[in-house]
């Protein structure tokens, strides 16, 4: 099989038009460093934050287009969203309590299990 280089994928994903604006991904900088093994293509695709849930067309294009460059048989593309400092996700809501288990009360450090008396954790790691 013929060696594939790094600049075959990239002009491959030159064809891939970041939505909205006209440019390829690739002139945009989107592009990570590409990593080529056994076959197949690894990089990602970094993406806005707010824009990121909309972006899997634009992954599955990039995808597309490094395995149609010859001796690339498969392609795993990752889309990345950085966030700026202080923006976070809102925590998602805790759970009530169900109904017929038992709760922690505030400020006990011991939750009870009915009928049982002692509990092992155990871990491998």
């Amino acid at each position: 099989m013929a060696e594939v280089s790094k600049n075959q994928v990239e002009k491959a994903l030159d064809a891939v038009i970041y939505p909205g604006s006209g440019r390829s991904i690739v002139s945009l900088g989107m592009v990570s460093e590409i990593f080529i093994a056994d076959g197949k293509a690894y990089f990602s695709i970094t993406v806005p934050a707010d824009r990121a849930a909309e972006m899997e067309p634009l992954r599955l294009s990039a995808e597309q287009a490094a395995k149609g460059v010859p001796g690339i048989a498969g392609a795993v593309v990752a889309l990345t969203a950085d966030r700026k400092p202080g923006q976070q996700q809102p925590a998602p809501p805790r759970p009530a309590a169900a109904a017929g288990r038992p709760t922690q009360q505030p400020g006990s450090s011991k939750v009870g299990v009915p009928g049982v008396r002692a509990i092992i954790a155990v871990a491998s790691g």
